[in-house]
């Protein structure tokens, strides 16, 4: 005796991957669009770090399903990099460190996994009131300001997550 084939929606489980477009005023950014000054500061397409956004949320499971981020940053938060050189060579840069800013505190994000917290809080609308350490006070901040960082930022390298 052959088996009918199962039922749709039955004994499958589809996995569909949620698009989630940050940009997108649906999301309510708390974003206020802070930039850095000064000449060794690099502002950084987008790209990059929404798949770095992508794979940090898959890892997590953070959202309890697959997601895609695409397009944008929330509205109000770039990325910039910023790239120093050394007095004897001016080709080769000696520093190069990438920062999140448009955080309301003036602080910054030193990775995308520290950013990823608050990406999460603006996704579940708990703006503010997510755990990173911008809006809990962890950490000092994490500011930078003009060419240096502030006393109590160490940052570590952007991609390291």
């Amino acid at each position: 005796m052959v088996k009918p084939p199962p039922k749709p929606g039955t004994n499958k489980k589809v996995n569909t991957i949620q698009q989630i477009d940050l940009g997108d005023p649906q999301y309510n950014s708390d974003g206020q669009g802070h930039h850095p000054k000064g000449p060794d500061w690099v502002r950084q397409p987008e790209e990059p770090y929404l798949h770095s956004l992508t794979t940090i949320f898959n890892h997590g499971n953070l959202l309890g399903h697959p997601v895609n981020i695409i397009n944008a940053l929330p509205a109000g938060y770039t990325v910039f990099m910023r790239v120093e050189y050394t007095s004897t060579s001016e080709q080769d840069p000696a520093f190069r460190m990438a920062y999140v800013f448009g955080h309301p505190s003036g602080g910054t994000f030193d990775s995308m996994r520290s950013f990823s917290r608050h990406v999460l809080g603006i996704i579940q609308d708990n703006v503010g009131v997510c755990n990173c350490r911008l809006c809990s006070g962890i950490g000092g901040g994490g500011a930078v300001q003009g060419r240096g960082l502030l006393p109590s930022a160490a940052p570590a390298a952007f991609g390291s997550a």
